[in-house]
């Protein structure tokens, strides 16, 4: 028989404070040898350095007694909690969080959860586990129900299923919601302090359409800073970097001009005096001048292969490969440090090549527009699909989509995702594509799937990668007719080019072909190097976090 070890100390579950996760649990126990370890790890938890913390910030009194549960483990189909108040707004509805299996996954942050609300019949907001049918999330609220009803207070339940019965693992008060004369107002809303800064300042909305966490803006923002000052230092341009604040819980952006202040454009005959004037500016425009005559984009390009790509693929396969678990609060303490500095690295290395890349793309712009007459779409087509025609998560993208294409029993399943077949069923109906789905996982699992870190990466919600297969083939994705269209329209766009050039001098056929040429290099590489220096790298930093 397997066995369930919790603790249960005298300081959990008051009214200010539940404990929930400071102290240890043990699933799975089995044996004398194993229980004996698990009820030490129980009673040793009351002094790890969370839960000192959490009673130092919360209570006056030291540690209390620590009693430690046994109880017979629930296999179970499904489990979770369930709050009998809603726990956000206040309203009196129950919300029932479920996961697939045991709800050490769920407590722990491993897996994100089914979410329904239960008024006069349960409502499904966020479904990614299937893990309960609507009949299913009725008992669980009902049980829940009983429960508030015995204790004559909003509690909070753990509970699971097995087979045919639900079964109530733990309750305790729900310790966060706030009441005035007896109204309950749900959780606390804490104020966000708007502190506007001097300066023009312009909200970011392209890659943060959200306001920004405080645990992603407590690193992300000087990062980005600091890795464009680097940019502008490398080039030359007359600008010192892009500022970026969180006004609000908003992104905003400022460009910082030389000398950090805001001040109106000087007119062009004092801008050349300027410049004769101060060295500063002068060495600024030395610096742009030897970007374009070195070929900086080149030089960078290869440092991205020779240098920047291994380094960042050895430290990220360390650094994912590395059993968190094992570590003590000081090694992770370290560790946390070791990977804040692989997220730095990365950010500098994504800004510096970015924005050279982005010169090169622009340059080809400007050169087609000059020579060709031609806009911006057009001179896309020049670079059409290159960017993910090298990028090794595409690939292996288009690879299990292909799988899903060649077996018909697969697209059915998949067609019926959510529905009446849970993500572990369509996974496991192809052998092929299972072995291929957990490598895919395992390789590319821990990639940010945004740029911030408090959202769930790729591998812990296996079921956005379904979905995407689905989505392609609702395109009617063909990943090998898509790759030849797409170089038919390179071909033809300079196959156009080249004919209109056919008329005009060599040193203008020999600027588009050596423009073409470095903004190719640079788009290529475009998808990949995003990957490694920023969606893989917050991937391994929410990882290490979770943990923590």
């Amino acid at each position: 028989m397997l066995l369930a070890v919790r603790s249960s100390s005298l300081n959990e579950d008051l009214s200010t404070s539940s404990f929930a996760g400071q102290y240890e649990t043990v699933l799975g126990v089995k044996g004398r040898g194993e229980l004996e370890e698990a009820v030490k790890r129980c009673w040793l938890s009351v002094f790890n350095r969370g839960a000192k913390a959490y009673r130092r910030d919360r209570l006056s009194e030291g540690p209390s007694e620590m009693a430690v549960l046994i109880q017979r483990l629930i296999r179970a189909d499904a489990s979770g909690v369930a709050f009998t108040v809603n726990p956000v707004t206040g309203a009196k509805e129950v919300a029932v969080n479920s996961v697939r299996g045991l709800g050490d996954r769920l407590v722990s942050g491993s897996a994100i959860p089914d979410e329904w609300l239960v008024g006069e019949r349960p409502v499904c907001v966020n479904k990614v586990e299937n893990a309960l049918s609507e009949g299913q999330v009725d008992e669980v609220a009902r049980l829940a129900k009983k429960v508030e009803s015995h204790f004559g207070s909003p509690q909070d339940i753990e509970w699971a299923i097995a087979g045919e019965e639900v079964f109530l693992l733990q309750a305790r008060p729900i310790t966060t919601m706030v009441t005035t004369e007896g109204k309950n107002m749900g959780a606390q809303r804490i104020p966000i302090p708007i502190v506007v800064p001097e300066g023009h300042w312009i909200r970011q909305k392209e890659h943060f359409p959200k306001p920004m966490s405080p645990m992603h803006a407590s690193y992300a923002l000087t990062m980005m800073t600091d890795s464009i000052r680097l940019l502008m230092n490398d080039v030359g341009l007359p600008i010192e970097t892009i500022d970026f604040r969180l006004i609000g819980g908003w992104v905003y952006e400022r460009i910082v001009p030389p000398g950090g202040k805001d001040r109106h454009p000087p007119p062009a005959w004092l801008l050349r005096i300027l410049v004769h004037l101060f060295p500063s500016s002068r060495s600024r425009l030395r610096k742009m001048v030897e970007t374009v005559r070195a070929d900086l984009t080149s030089r960078y390009l290869e440092r991205w292969n020779d240098e920047w790509k291994p380094e960042l693929v050895k430290k990220s396969k360390e650094l994912v490969d590395l059993n968190l678990a094992s570590l003590t609060d000081d090694q992770l303490e370290t560790h946390v440090s070791a990977t804040l500095e692989h997220v730095r690295r990365g950010k500098e290395i994504h800004f510096r090549y970015m924005g050279l890349g982005l010169l090169a793309v622009g340059d080809l712009a400007i050169t087609c527009q000059e020579i060709l007459g031609w806009d911006n779409m057009r001179v896309l087509d020049l670079l059409a699909g290159l960017s993910e025609k090298d990028c090794e998560p595409s690939q292996r993208l288009a690879e299990l989509v292909q799988l899903v294409l060649d077996d018909k029993n697969l697209q059915d399943a998949i067609w019926r995702l959510n529905q009446s077949m849970r993500p572990d069923e369509v996974i496991s109906i192809n052998p092929a594509f299972r072995e291929r789905f957990d490598l895919y996982l395992k390789d590319f699992g821990t990639t940010a799937l945004s740029y911030e870190v408090i959202d769930p990466t790729v591998g812990e919600i296996p079921l956005v990668l379904l979905k995407l297969i689905r989505d392609q083939m609702a395109l009617n994705y063909d990943p090998t007719a898509k790759a030849n269209a797409l170089q038919e329209r390179r071909n033809s766009a300079e196959k156009e080019a080249m004919e209109r050039l056919r008329s005009l001098p060599q040193d203008t056929k020999t600027r588009f072909t050596k423009t073409l040429r470095r903004a190719r290099a640079a788009y290529a590489i475009r998808d990949e190097e995003v990957f490694y220096t920023e969606n893989l790298a917050d991937g391994i930093f929410r990882r290490v976090l979770l943990e923590v």
